[in-house]
Formats: structure tokens, sequence, C-alpha cells
């Protein structure tokens, strides 16, 4: 039984180094890249005006595909509005883009949800993954925090995993803290 556990592990430690994807390799290319989360895209909240990407200093930007139920998302946009919440600042804002899906039942589910300073943007075409260079990485580093230059200065998805919200917590509040500049 030991010997074909180790077999097993062997087999899948090499299909898991095979891809050339290692997470530190992944990391590497992408912080402080500039990323462009608005091209090709259709805003799909009403709340752009009060809360601009463009005015904001400080950016969560997390992508999310097609296979997340509309039931799902709605509750991790009220859940990405109630983490931006916790900040207490105008600086502050999610910005989520969303794969193809049906526009017509997202606007409506959206329009029943009560989000503040998350902004929905709808991307048919996959503008997003092909223009930020991002469309051959795992989704697992689709999430970025963006500082005020629209730069990546830490990668993860905040809302799904602890150890990456305690980063990005501690990253956030040094960036409202320097203007939305990088932490010295």
């Amino acid at each position: 039984m030991i010997k074909y556990r180790n077999h097993i592990i062997s087999v899948l430690l090499l299909l898991l180094t095979a891809c050339g994807h290692s997470p530190r390799s992944i990391m590497n290319s992408l912080m402080y890249r500039k990323i462009d989360y608005l091209s090709g895209g259709t805003v799909l909240t009403d709340s752009v005006e009060r809360y601009s990407p463009v005015k904001a200093q400080i950016k969560i930007v997390s992508y999310v595909d097609s296979l997340v139920c509309t039931k799902c998302l709605a509750n991790y946009l009220n859940a990405a509005s109630e983490y931006v919440d916790s900040f207490n600042t105008d600086s502050v804002i999610y910005l989520c883009v969303l794969q193809k899906r049906s526009i017509e039942e997202t606007q409506n589910m959206i329009n029943q949800l009560n989000i503040k300073n998350v902004v929905v943007i709808y991307d048919a075409s996959d503008h997003y993954l092909k223009k930020n260079k991002i469309d051959k990485i795992p989704s697992l580093y689709t999430s970025f925090l963006l500082n005020s230059n629209d730069e990546i200065v830490s990668i993860g998805d905040p809302l799904r995993n602890l150890d990456i919200r305690l980063l990005f917590d501690k990253r956030i509040r040094g960036l409202i803290d320097n203007g939305g500049e990088n932490i010295p």
C-alpha cells in the first residue's frame, strides 16, 4: 500500500510541476504589472458615479467565470461590498469582472442587491483576460489588489481565502495611509 502511495504522489508532483506554472513564477510575472479593467466591458452597476473606478485610489479587481451560479455571485458581491465598507473610506473600490453569462439575469440580480463600493463589469468577449495577458494562467491568480497607478501589488482573492484577506487588509491600510501609493 505504501509503495503505491509513493508512486501516486510522484506522479501527482510530476503533473503539478510539468505545466510550468509554479505559483512563484506566476506571481513574479504579475507583480507591478499595470491592469486594464475597463476596456471591452459593460458596466452593470449604478454605483459608478458615486464610486468611480477612475477616482478610487485603491482597487480590488476580481475575475468571476461563468461557472459561478447567480446565487453564489450575489453572495460574492454582497461579501465584496461588506469587505470594502470595512475600510470606511471612498478610496477603496471592488471591481468584479464577469465572464459570459445571461446579462439580463445578472442585471436583475444586481438590481435587487444593495451593493456599495462594487462595480460589476460584464465582459462577454474575455477582453479583460486577453488584454491583460492573463488568459493562460490559472483562475486562482486572476484577482488583484491595485495601487493608485493600477499596478498589481498583491495577488489572490480576499473573499475566498482568509490568509489573502489578512494580507490585503494590511496592504490596503498601508496604501490608504500612503495615498494609494506603494508601501515604502
